[in-house]
């Protein structure tokens, strides 16, 4: 027989329950969060979330810096002096399994009439795998442009490893194609050059510098990708892009989604970044219809790597340093960051000087009133090895190890820039 409930138990346990809902009950007429900047209600302002487009490149860059960050350490912290050297060494090393290469070139050729069917049928083609694809795709654009062109369509190459290239120029040079018209405010001069009606080949390379694919007319070229759409379905553009995942097209990849969506405009591109499909959510994967190929080349990545830095030479780059480095900075207390600042503008101030030595970077210290004794400055400079934003090297000399900052003159006076906002000076 079970022993009766206690009366003062069961009400207890109500009033508990009846507590519980009215705080649910109040947090849900609670007002939105504020978040409120240094200095208490001064500066707060409403928290506004950012965009998934937005959400995504950070990722991107995100993982990006800290696979850089490895690369580094791999690196050794060689300068850009032997990344060049370098390069020399490896173009002497003699080709291994050339026959084997070759046949796999051949085999991917043999594709060709079967990528341009997947084309026609309004997909999009996507090139991964490793090895540089930039001489496949180059004469599939000439394939296109010559025997299996039907005289109703344009070829147009893009080179997205170019910094330079943005969303921009792809949507006025397809639109220029298309619609027989110039984009001069685009900024697509070199985008579009061929008629609509004739096969032609058009490269886009140079043309100003932009940071983030365009983003200063989405309107406009939201506008203009429904202006493309518009045009006679008997009007085709085959768009060619040497790696969709450069750093010029990575900010504006739902408009190339856009584009690619378009029944007039066939787009077939390469990735060679391991976080690429990073940059596309479902809806922009869904617009694009692409159609996955391995082509695999072990081709060296010769002219994707001619005008930048390698990305296994270089952990650091610019924008993804900035961020990354004002943020540790900001966390650290304001002695190490009068250290940073002072170990910076020394090395800003001699174009030539390759580093400090750990003696004279304490003497300086001391003569500012930041550190008292040696201990407390390699605490700090611990503190900047941890988060890389210093680096021990060797002196030319052999007269020891010098201090260090692995970054661009550029980046470091961006660095500080950002400090001296944040601190309000």
């Amino acid at each position: 027989m079970a022993p009766p409930k206690d009366d003062r138990n069961s009400s207890e346990e109500s009033d508990d329950e009846s507590e519980e809902i009215e705080e649910e009950e109040e947090g849900q007429d609670r007002p939105a969060t504020t978040v409120h900047g240094r200095g208490g209600g001064k500066g707060s302002r409403p928290l506004v979330p950012p965009t998934a487009t937005e959400s995504r490149k950070r990722l991107f860059e995100l993982l990006e810096r800290r696979i850089g960050g490895v690369t580094a350490a791999m690196d050794g912290g060689a300068g850009s002096g032997s990344n060049s050297s370098r390069r020399m060494m490896y173009g002497e090393l003699p080709i291994k399994n050339a026959a084997k290469k070759a046949k796999l070139l051949t085999d991917l050729k043999s594709q060709f009439d079967d990528w341009h069917s997947r084309l026609r049928s309004n997909f999009s083609v996507l090139l991964y795998g490793f090895g540089s694809k930039r001489g496949l795709l180059d004469e599939f654009a000439r394939l296109l442009a010559g025997p299996r062109n039907r005289g109703d369509a344009a070829v147009l190459v893009f080179h997205g490893y170019n910094p330079r290239c943005t969303a921009r120029e792809v949507v006025g040079g397809v639109a220029a194609a298309l619609m027989q018209r110039t984009y001069r405010g685009l900024g697509g001069g070199g985008g579009g050059g061929g008629s609509a009606a004739a096969a032609a080949t058009t490269t886009a390379m140079a043309g100003p510098a932009a940071t983030g694919g365009g983003g200063g007319a989405p309107a406009v070229l939201r506008a203009l990708v429904e202006d493309i759409r518009g045009e006679p379905l008997n009007r085709h553009a085959f768009v060619v892009i040497h790696n969709i995942d450069g750093p010029g097209l990575r900010g504006d990849v739902s408009l190339l989604s856009a584009l690619a969506a378009c029944p007039q405009v066939h787009v077939i591109a390469s990735i060679d970044h391991a976080l690429a499909p990073l940059l596309w959510d479902s809806a922009d994967a869904a617009r694009f219809r692409w159609q996955h190929i391995n082509a695999t080349t072990f081709q060296p990545y010769l002219a994707e790597i001619s005008g930048a830095q390698s990305v296994l030479m270089s952990a650091f780059k610019s924008g993804v340093v900035t961020a990354g480095a004002g943020t540790v900075l900001r966390s650290l207390v304001l002695g190490a960051q009068e250290v940073f600042k002072v170990l910076a503008e020394h090395l800003l101030e001699d174009e030539e000087c390759e580093g400090v030595a750990f003696a004279h970077l304490c003497r300086m210290c001391r003569e500012r009133y930041l550190v008292r004794d040696e201990r407390v400055l390699r605490q700090h400079l611990v503190e900047f090895v941890d988060h890389q934003l210093v680096r021990l090297r060797p002196a030319s000399d052999d007269s020891g190890e010098l201090l260090t900052i692995p970054m661009t003159r550029t980046d470091i006076q961006a660095v500080l820039e950002d400090l001296r906002a944040a601190r309000g000076e």
